[in-house]
């Protein structure tokens, strides 16, 4: 069954940073543009573990899926295993400056053994004290020292961060709920989510580390996802869909994607995917948004990561994992 894929056609992709995965080495910059051709297609031999809420990658022999109670699934470049994540809590989000320095956001369960951050040293995931329980969403970083993690328990929310030390704290906001973080560099940092009224409507925080301040929008509902690609080029997903920030405003922009909760990711201006909602995902050329994988029943996509163009990856519920495979073109 899991065979299927739709033909992505020559998408111009950009090899930029990115907001959730293991960063690329030029994460700082756009290196230009090439023409990709490929399809999405199921991965087969999954190992059953269920929901799965984030992805990231270093290379194509180094893949890292995580989703709820902890699960986390790697792959080496020939097979999915099972590894340990080092907490029962459910993976929200992956960031890494590098192979061996990668960071994963978790919460939703209490208790003994359930850490909300886990740290892989490039031999093992271990739990981390970043100085609050709180239940953590979204982690994203310009550098190793450089690494932020959003959150929210109760009614109260968090912002982290990491200076390659310690962790400290930046925000701390009753009634808030602070759900996802990605920058485009260390002086380009926003953070999204909404407040825990009935209402629920939407927040938005920018700034670096020295301070965050409030950004209006049109947005009108909660917002649980953001990528930056550059200081005048980001996007928000939520309830309300997607909106795009120009450098001046927040403008909402319409996709092929079904109105909910998702996950916007890039890897540059000129290349932002985004999914949620059902197994659609579309894709943002620098001009305009394309369906590239139209699978609107079955089990819904939750993130979508990477490291290149050749390297991209999609995951949801019930072990769905696909992969963007550049050497599979035309019509299925």
């Amino acid at each position: 069954m899991r065979t299927f894929g739709i033909f992505l056609g020559a998408l111009l992709l950009s090899a930029c940073g990115s907001s959730q995965g293991v960063a690329p080495p030029d994460a700082g910059g756009d290196t230009g543009t090439q023409a990709v051709s490929g399809q999405w297609i199921w991965e087969s031999n999954v190992p059953a573990i269920g929901q799965l809420n984030a992805v990231g990658a270093s290379s194509a022999n180094d893949v890292w899926a995580g989703g709820d109670s902890g699960r986390m699934l790697h792959w080496n470049g020939t097979s999915w295993s099972v590894a340990d994540a080092g907490t029962i809590s459910h993976i929200q989000a992956i960031w890494g400056a590098s192979a061996s320095d990668v960071w994963a956001a978790a919460g939703g369960i209490g208790g003994a053994g359930a850490a909300n951050l886990v740290h892989w040293n490039g031999q093992a995931w271990s739990a981390v004290d970043p100085g609050t329980s709180m239940n953590l969403h979204g982690i994203w970083g310009s550098a190793a020292n450089d690494v932020y993690a959003s959150g929210a328990s109760g009614v109260a929310g968090t912002i982290l961060h990491f200076d390659g030390t310690s962790w400290s704290s930046l925000y701390d906001g009753a009634d808030t709920s602070p759900q996802a973080v990605s920058g485009s560099s260390a002086s380009d940092v926003w953070v999204v989510g909404g407040d825990f009224a009935p209402s629920g409507t939407q927040f938005i925080l920018h700034g670096p580390a020295s301070g965050f301040s409030p950004v209006t929008s049109s947005a009108t509902q909660y917002l649980s996802s953001v990528y930056a690609g550059a200081p005048n080029d980001a996007w928000a997903q939520g309830a309300g869909g997607l909106f795009h920030w120009n450098g001046q405003t927040w403008s909402p922009t319409p996709t092929a994607l079904p109105l909910g909760e998702g996950t916007v990711w890039g890897l540059g201006p000129s290349a932002v995917f985004a999914v949620g909602g059902d197994q659609r995902i579309a894709a943002w050329d620098g001009k305009s948004w394309t369906l590239v994988h139209g699978v609107p029943a079955g089990a819904p996509l939750y993130a979508v990561g990477g490291r290149d163009a050749t390297q991209l990856w999609a995951v949801g519920d019930d072990d769905a994992i696909l992969r963007f495979d550049t050497t599979v073109s035309g019509t299925p």
